[in-house]
C-alpha cells in the first residue's frame, strides 16, 4: 500500500510538473480564450438564473390572476433611444396618429424612408405665440428656438413614394385585453405539460369520438316518402299501360304546364356609391390623351388634385355627362351616358337602359331625383337645347323632343356641364323668378356666364336665363376666360353650395345664393 501511494505521490508531482510546463508554455491566445469561455460560462449562469427569475415571477402572476378576474393594462411606452443616431436625419415620408384605448394622451409616429426607425413625438408640446408664422409671404417665416423631443421606439425598413395611414383606435405598442370567449386560433403553446398516457382510465363520454372505423359503415337507407292521395307532377318510373297501342297517336302530346308564373329575368345590379367615403368632388376623366381610358378621381381639395378611385378599363367608348342619384333611403348612385346609353355603373361593371339617348355623345348631365337631363355643348357654336329622360329607376320614359335651343350668341363657347337646384328638395326659395318649388340646371360658360335652365311643373326644360357674374378671386389666379367641364351640388348644415371645376387647373368656382331673375331675362 505504500508503494502504491509513493507511486501515486510520483506520478501526482509528475503530473503537476507537466501541468506547470505546458501552462508556461501557452501564448497569451490560450489565456484569451479561457477567459472567454469564463466569460460565456459566467453569461450562461446570469441568463439562466433570470429565466429561473423570471419563470418564478410569471408563475406567481398567473397564481395571482387565476384568483382575480381578467383585467386590461395598457403597455407602458419603453424608454428606449437610438444608440448610433444617423449624421443626417433623413426623411419622414409616413406619420401616424393614436388615440389609445385608456384615454392617455394621443401618440405620434413617423417613420424614416432611409430605414432609420420609427421615432415617437414626446406629447405635450409647448408653442410660444412667437413661434407661429402665418401669411402667403414665407419670406420672413422663422424656426423656433424651443425644440420637440423624439424617442426611437422601433426599427424600420426602407420606403420610397411612400404615406402613412392607421385606423386612430389604440396603440401600435398596446397590449390587447383578453377576450372572454375563446379564439378561433390554436394557442402558440400547450397550457400544461403533455401527458404520455391518458388522463382516464375509461372514456369519459358515453357518445364515440369521430376516430375512423375498421370497416365502412353501411350506406343509410333514405327514406322513403308515403303515398299522396293525389297524384304529382313527377314522371311515373314504370308507363301509365302496359303495352303501347297499335295505331300511332294522331296528334302530339301538348307540353307539360308550369305550376306558376315565370319569373322575371334577373336584372344586372350595380353597386351603390360611397358617399361616406368619398364625400369630395368626383370627375371622369381620361388620364392620359393618348389612351382611351377614363378614370373615376376624386378632387383633393385641399392640394388640389385629382386622386384615381379606380379605371373604368372594362368599357371602350366615350363616357360622360355623368349625375349622382340620391335614393329615398340615402343610397347613392352614380350615372354616366356609356357609348350613348344611360347607365348607372361601379367600378366593375355597367347597368344600362335599353334605349339609346337622342344625343349619342352628350357632355353635360345632371339627375334631379329619378329625372336625367342631358345636352350636347348647349350653345357652343350650334343652337341645341336639353333632352331627358324620366323616372330612370322605374319604367323609363324618354324625351327626346326640347322645348327650346339655346342661341349660339348668348355667351362666349360653351357650357360643358350642369348642376342640380332644387327648391322643393333644399326647403327655401333659391331663385327670385316669381316661382315656388322650382327646379333649375345650373351651368358656366366660358366667359364665366351663368346658364340657368328652369323646368316646368311637368320636368320639361322650359326656360332660360344667361347672367354675366362678378368674380371674388380670393387667393386664385385671375383668369379671362376658362372651361368648366364638371358641376356639383352639395348640401350642408350652411345650405347649398353649387360648384364648378376648371379644366386647365384654374380652380374650383362656386355660384352664390340667391339671385334674382326678372321675368325679360327668361328665354323660350
Amino acid at each position: 500500500d505504500e508503494a502504491e501511494e509513493s507511486d501515486e505521490a510520483e506520478e501526482s508531482d509528475e503530473a503537476e510538473e507537466s501541468d506547470e510546463a505546458e501552462e508556461s508554455d501557452e501564448t497569451e491566445a490560450s489565456d484569451e480564450a479561457e477567459a472567454s469561455d469564463e466569460a460565456e460560462a459566467s453569461d450562461e449562469t446570469e441568463e439562466s438564473d433570470e429565466a429561473e427569475a423570471s419563470d418564478e415571477d410569471e408563475a406567481s402572476d398567473e397564481e395571482e390572476a387565476s384568483d382575480d378576474a381578467p383585467t386590461y393594462q395598457p403597455t407602458e411606452t419603453p424608454d428606449r433611444r437610438l444608440q448610433d443616431a444617423p449624421d443626417d436625419p433623413g426623411t419622414y415620408g409616413a406619420a401616424f396618429a393614436y388615440e389609445p384605448s385608456d384615454g392617455s394622451m394621443t401618440k405620434v409616429y413617423f417613420a424614416s424612408n432611409e430605414g432609420t426607425g420609427l421615432l415617437q413625438l414626446e406629447l405635450p408640446l409647448t408653442i410660444d405665440d412667437d413661434c407661429w408664422n402665418s401669411g402667403l409671404d414665407a419670406s420672413d417665416h422663422t424656426e423656433c428656438d424651443a425644440s420637440a423631443q423624439l424617442t426611437w421606439i422601433s426599427a424600420s425598413d426602407e420606403a420610397d413614394s411612400n404615406d402613412g395611414l392607421n385606423c386612430p383606435k389604440g396603440d401600435i405598442f398596446e397590449t390587447v385585453a383578453p377576450s372572454t370567449t375563446p379564439s378561433y386560433k390554436p394557442t402558440k403553446a400547450p397550457t400544461g405539460p403533455s401527458t404520455k398516457e391518458p388522463t382516464t382510465a375509461v372514456p369519459t363520454t358515453a357518445t364515440p369520438t369521430y376516430a375512423p372505423q375498421p370497416q365502412p359503415t353501411p350506406r343509410p337507407t333514405p327514406a322513403q316518402p308515403a303515398p299522396t292521395s293525389v297524384p304529382t307532377y313527377a314522371p311515373q318510373v314504370m308507363p301509365t299501360s302496359p303495352e303501347p297501342s297499335p295505331q300511332p297517336t294522331l296528334y302530339m302530346p301538348s307540353p307539360a304546364p308550369n305550376y306558376g308564373p315565370t319569373p322575371p329575368p334577373t336584372k344586372l345590379q350595380c353597386e351603390p356609391f360611397d358617399c361616406n367615403a368619398h364625400s369630395e368632388p368626383i370627375q371622369i376623366l381620361q388620364r392620359d390623351k393618348d389612351e382611351d381610358i377614363y378614370s373615376v378621381c376624386e378632387l383633393n381639395t385641399v392640394t388640389g388634385e385629382y386622386d384615381v378611385l379606380y379605371d373604368i378599363d372594362w368599357f371602350d367608348g366615350h363616357i360622360n355627362a355623368a349625375g349622382m342619384f340620391v335614393g329615398v333611403d340615402g343610397t347613392r348612385q352614380a350615372y354616366a351616358s356609356f357609348g350613348g346609353y344611360l347607365c348607372a355603373f361601379d367600378q366593375h361593371k355597367k347597368c344600362c337602359l335599353d334605349t339609346p339617348l337622342a344625343e349619342p355623345k352628350p357632355n353635360a348631365g345632371t339627375l334631379v331625383h329619378t329625372d336625367y337631363y342631358y345636352a350636347k355643348d348647349p350653345g357652343g357654336g350650334t343652337e341645341r337645347g336639353f333632352h331627358w329622360v324620366q323616372n330612370v329607376t322605374g319604367t323609363p320614359i324618354f324625351h327626346d323632343d326640347v322645348l327650346f335651343k339655346i342661341s349660339a350668341s348668348v355667351y362666349e363657347g360653351t357650357v360643358l356641364d350642369v348642376a342640380t337646384v332644387d327648391e322643393l328638395f333644399v326647403g327655401e326659395e333659391l331663385i327670385d323668378d316669381g316661382v315656388t318649388n322650382g327646379r333649375y340646371l345650373v351651368g358656366m360658360a366660358e366667359g364665366f356666364e351663368v346658364l340657368v335652365v328652369r323646368c316646368d311643373e311637368t320636368g320639361y326644360p322650359a326656360a332660360y336665363a344667361v347672367l354675366p357674374s362678378v368674380i371674388d378671386w380670393s387667393f386664385g389666379e385671375v383668369q379671362d376666360e376658362g372651361s368648366f367641364g364638371a358641376a356639383y351640388t352639395f348640401m350642408s348644415e350652411k345650405g347649398i353650395h353649387v360648384l364648378f371645376s376648371e379644366n386647365d387647373g384654374h380652380g374650383l368656382f362656386e355660384v352664390g345664393f340667391p339671385m334674382t331673375i326678372p321675368d325679360e331675362c327668361w328665354n323660350t
